[in-house]
């Protein structure tokens, strides 16, 4: 036994040494280095580096010709399609938030016509997934905010792709007097916060059903994220506690919220920065919203 005990004890020392040595200056710079390159040269959504603005996020992205910067590239605007297309468990709750609003928008003024904008939309292929399991109103309308890259893109779907009321834009204008905002996975990849954009129209959204915002309880920070070996782009993990008072400060209510642990943000040789899941939740200017659930404090 006390062969055992010695030998367990040995192991241990040897594991608290390496993890010492793997965090002495020259050999952790060299790690990171490693790590950065290995990530540069997959197709994997990982993350590397941490840095403290968008601008920052951008200047430390690799030059490497593989990889281009930013997110309105063509190669961007082409993959994914077949992921878009499916209905995730996350994406069951924003649906039947969009359905309740969508239907109290309706009620409020039955002579006009809903619109849902939907901020990083992709080519449109999410609200086709929608339909299968939802029948808009009469007249309704759903546009997709995009990169110019990702609306050019859309010009060229066949008629096939593309569903009745679905239309694409690239000017973020058309926030202007829409009843819904919906904006799934995007708002990470903006060099603006969601609050500065709706203060840059003159009537905003009455309700915002978001999904997959990474947020955090500590502070706020960038990251740069591999696109699918495609891109190197900024991203975007939020303060928590910020956003919600920012957004409630316009006006805005947290109506419900849902974890999305499949979408977790987990940055190697940063262990202060915690692991941060995503995050959905709705939200309305409205005081009589079509629910009373109420969000949990932030």
């Amino acid at each position: 036994m006390q062969a055992v005990k010695g030998a367990g004890s040995s192991s241990g020392l040897k594991g608290a040494v390496r993890g010492l040595i793997a965090e002495l200056p020259g050999v952790r710079q060299w790690r990171l280095r490693r790590y950065r390159k290995k990530v540069q040269s997959t197709a994997d959504w990982k993350f590397w580096g941490v840095f403290s603005s968008y601008q920052e996020a951008l200047a430390a992205a690799p030059d490497n010709p593989a990889l281009q910067v930013g997110y309105d590239t063509p190669g961007i605007a082409d993959r994914g399609h077949e992921d878009y297309r499916r209905m995730h468990t996350f994406d069951y709750p924003a649906l039947v938030w969009l359905a309740l609003f969508a239907g109290a928008a309706r009620d409020k003024d039955p002579g006009s016509a809903c619109t849902v904008v939907d901020l990083g939309g992709h080519l449109g292929f999410k609200y086709q997934a929608f339909l299968r399991f939802w029948r808009p109103p009469r007249g309704f309308r759903w546009i997709v905010c995009e990169t110019p890259a990702t609306v050019e893109a859309a010009a060229r779907l066949p008629a096939s792709q593309r569903s009745s009321g679905l239309s694409f834009s690239s000017d973020m204008g058309i926030l202007n007097g829409t009843q819904i905002l919906h904006a799934s996975g995007v708002l990470a990849y903006l060099d603006e916060e969601l609050w500065e954009i709706l203060d840059g129209v003159d009537e905003p959204p009455r309700h915002l059903v978001l999904n997959k915002v990474p947020l955090t309880r500590g502070e706020g920070f960038w990251t740069v994220q591999n696109a699918s070996g495609l891109a190197a782009v900024p991203y975007h993990v939020m303060p928590r506690k910020r956003f919600l008072d920012e957004l409630a400060a316009r006006g805005y209510r947290l109506v419900d919220e849902w974890s999305i642990p499949e979408r977790t943000v987990e940055i190697p040789f940063y262990p202060g920065r915690g692991t941060t899941a995503g995050t959905g939740m709705s939200l309305s200017r409205d005081a009589g919203d079509p629910s009373p659930l109420r969000g949990p404090a932030s």
